[in-house]
């Protein structure tokens, strides 16, 4: 077994700034004495980012970076544990797993909520346990998060809170059986830009028309009420929609409630879903829809095969 440890940043490696006090990213050198400690270098090799960063600033570019990486050594390695902060985790674990087609070997993102060097720490378990659990082929041969001993579907998978050490729930589990039969490949260049609008009964429809106008905004994320409810939008805001969504632009909707999903047609007030041409997230966590969409965008498809594949489980989401 031999393994690809990536260091991308994150409060595992993180050590506290001398004048500020305030955690930054840390020398890949700590990580590295650890795998000494632990006599793990015989089959994990540790190599850094080009910037170790904190997960919010983990952008596109960092995105292809890590993407590159793992699609340059996929046929040297036999697993890849991926090292960063919490708190995108799930976005980027998310996205590598819609981006990735014929995957046969097991991807592990983990970290920790409090650093290897503080008394007590998470990290220390959750990095013995990752790698442990990759040595013994414990894990599912798909992208995947191993937090507080238990491993999670990347695609099902939201943070939940911010100090406590199980800091992650997987909120649905559909059956997935890998397509072992396609030729191995990653999308490692992403360029969709969206936004995410969390709706309240107070809501101006001048917000709406703003984010319409704006041809560089290709999704639109609809956090919307209940199992599938919408406002009553005027006619002149319903044209717009159709005319935007004509023209490329995806709309998105899905339930501020984490459990329960979409019930499109329940009430009255969901019907215009359909009418308007807004895609079904169903059950989806945010997380997994971002990814998701973001891998899709690539694909150039048209309306009715974007909308085919969005709507149904591709990695068990």
């Amino acid at each position: 077994m031999k393994i690809l440890v990536v260091y991308t940043g994150g409060t595992l490696g993180m050590v506290k700034d001398e004048i500020s006090g305030a955690l930054k990213p840390g020398e890949i050198k700590g990580i590295e004495q650890f795998f000494e400690k632990e006599n793990v270098l015989s089959y994990c090799d540790l190599i850094p980012m080009s910037d170790l960063v904190d997960s919010s600033n983990f952008n596109r570019k960092y995105y292809s970076e890590l993407s590159n990486i793992i699609k340059n050594n996929y046929s040297k390695y036999d697993a890849f544990l991926i090292l960063m902060g919490t708190d995108t985790m799930a976005y980027i674990s998310s996205l590598l797993s819609f981006c990735i087609s014929g995957l046969s070997k097991s991807i592990i993102f983990t970290g920790g909520q409090k650093t290897l060097y503080e008394q007590g720490s998470d990290s220390i378990k959750n990095l013995k346990g990752a790698i442990q659990g990759l040595v013994t082929n414990k894990f599912p041969k798909e992208v995947g998060i191993f937090f507080a001993e238990k491993w999670h579907r990347a695609v099902c998978t939201t943070k939940q809170n911010t100090k406590d050490f199980d800091a992650y729930i997987s909120v649905n589990n559909n059956i997935y059986q890998p397509n072992l039969s396609e030729e191995f490949d990653v999308t490692t260049d992403v360029s969709a830009n969206l936004v995410i609008i969390k709706m309240t009964p107070f809501d101006d429809e001048n917000l709406l028309f703003t984010l319409l106008k704006d041809e560089n905004i290709n999704i639109i994320i609809l956090e919307i009420f209940g199992s599938g409810n919408l406002p009553e939008f005027s006619e002149a805001l319903k044209r717009y929609f159709k005319k935007r969504i004509n023209q490329g632009l995806k709309v998105v909707v899905t339930s501020q409630c984490m459990y329960g999903g979409l019930e499109i047609g329940r009430y009255e007030s969901s019907l215009n879903i359909s009418s308007l041409g807004f895609l079904n997230a169903g059950s989806m966590t945010k997380e997994s829809i971002v990814g998701k969409l973001m891998s899709l965008v690539e694909k150039k498809l048209n309306i009715q095969d974007f909308k085919i594949i969005f709507e149904n489980s591709v990695r068990g989401e």
